[in-house]
């Protein structure tokens, strides 16, 4: 298993590092923990958004959400180029 920082501010981005993001691969696995403003932007060039097969959200905060609903538009806009057909995102039934 390999766990890759994408981002660790809190808050918001800084110095070009963004919020909290991980890549966790284990195999051919690839699970994003997190998504926080600019994680996309460290991820791709490490693997293509695409190649996911799953997003854990350990909580709702802004800083571990804010790329969700731009990685839920870039898989609408490529419907051919997924390795999964519906990106499974993980999180709790807890509102804090």
């Amino acid at each position: 298993m390999q766990i890759q920082v994408l981002g660790y501010y809190g808050g918001y981005p800084a110095d070009g590092v963004g919020t909290s993001a991980y890549l966790v691969t284990s195999g051919d696995y690839h699970l994003l923990m997190d998504a926080g403003s600019g994680s996309l932007l460290a991820l791709e060039p490490i693997l293509d958004p695409l190649q996911l097969d799953a997003v854990l959200l350990t909580h709702y905060h802004h800083d571990h959400t804010a790329d969700v609903g731009t990685l839920q538009y870039y898989w609408q806009l490529r419907p051919g180029d997924k390795k999964e057909p519906v990106l499974p995102i993980y999180g709790h039934t807890k509102d804090h």
